[in-house]
């Protein structure tokens, strides 16, 4: 079962965790780390923040389209009947 409270990036890379800290951590386990890895790691790290961000803007648009749907319809009706709606709707499915 899909857990569906979990963003798009959790769903399509499992390894990549809501806890930034424990992205990738072993990186840091490694003797004597130093240098490059941990700078890419904190790229990954960034790198997933910012898709999230992304995404959170992205569901937020959504709901903004879906709210100005709502009110245009809301507008056609102040014109035409449900009926033509109706009609007009099916005519384009």
């Amino acid at each position: 079962m899909v857990d569906t409270n979990q963003s798009p990036t959790a769903v399509l890379f499992p390894y990549v965790r809501a806890e930034k800290s424990e992205l990738m951590r072993w990186i840091t386990a490694l003797p004597e780390v130093g240098g490059l890895l941990p700078k890419k790691r904190e790229a990954i790290i960034e790198l997933v923040a910012e898709a999230e961000r992304l995404e959170a803007a992205a569901l937020e648009r959504r709901a903004e389209a879906y709210r100005a749907s709502l009110e245009l319809e809301a507008s056609a009706r102040c014109n035409w009947s449900a009926d033509e709606i109706e009609r007009a709707k099916q005519n384009t499915r």
